[in-house]
């Protein structure tokens, strides 16, 4: 249910702008600033310019909303009473995009940073650019039943640290995860022309007890390929 509508809205041939405009539910508040010229959304033009601040505070009623019935449901027991925050700040045109200042903060959860460029993001041929992505972990426990994984735990206080990267139809990435004194470093790369992937991981003194509880292999070295 929509509660208020504020903020001003202006469209021409040219341009379009968004000052303070905010969007009010009972649980939620969005707000926007945006300068857009037309010709920034055509890959064709290199002169348009956009600039795009995206705030968001989306509570558990709407975000339920959004994800369908089957996993509103399964989700109503398990996720936290606790309002999901966001930002996005996007400047360039559809040649070259560049993210900054853009994160998710869900309190006691989970923490997440994304800063990175993309060009040409509807071109298969043309697609490029890297995100990097800065990760910490809490307490995810309500994501298990979703993933119906009974006898695993996800351990609080993970960190991963990593670039994804764009080369047309295929997106990689390069990263690690930091769990206590463990380290799992991962490189993983998968092409939507072909549904080909590959992925490397290798494992230094990770405490596989963290995650498999009723497992006895503790703490684990090695490469899996």
């Amino acid at each position: 249910r929509l509660t208020s509508l504020s903020g001003l809205w202006q469209m021409d041939a040219e341009s379009m702008h968004a000052h303070e405009l905010k969007l009010t539910t009972p649980y939620s508040i969005i707000a926007l600033d945006a300068d857009v010229d037309n010709m920034a959304l055509d890959e064709q033009q290199s002169e348009g310019r956009m600039h795009v601040i995206l705030d968001a505070e989306v509570g558990r009623q709407d975000l339920f909303l959004g994800v369908g019935p089957t996993m509103a449901a399964e989700l109503q027991d398990v996720y936290p009473d606790r309002n999901l925050t966001a930002r996005m700040n996007l400047t360039g045109n559809m040649q070259h995009l560049q993210l900054a200042d853009t994160y998710l903060y869900l309190q006691d959860a989970l923490t997440a940073n994304l800063e990175g460029t993309v060009d040409f993001p509807t071109d298969d041929a043309k697609r490029g650019g890297s995100i990097t992505l800065d990760v910490q972990s809490h307490n995810l426990d309500f994501l298990l039943p979703l993933l119906n994984l009974k006898d695993f735990t996800i351990p609080h206080g993970m960190i991963a640290q990593g670039t994804a990267t764009i080369e047309g139809t295929r997106y990689s990435y390069d990263g690690i995860i930091r769990q206590n004194r463990g380290l799992l470093q991962m490189k993983g790369a998968y092409d939507t022309q072909n549904d080909s992937y590959l992925a490397d991981l290798h494992l230094d003194s990770l405490n596989i007890n963290d995650f498999m509880p009723k497992d006895s292999i503790y703490y684990f070295s090695g490469d899996v390929a």
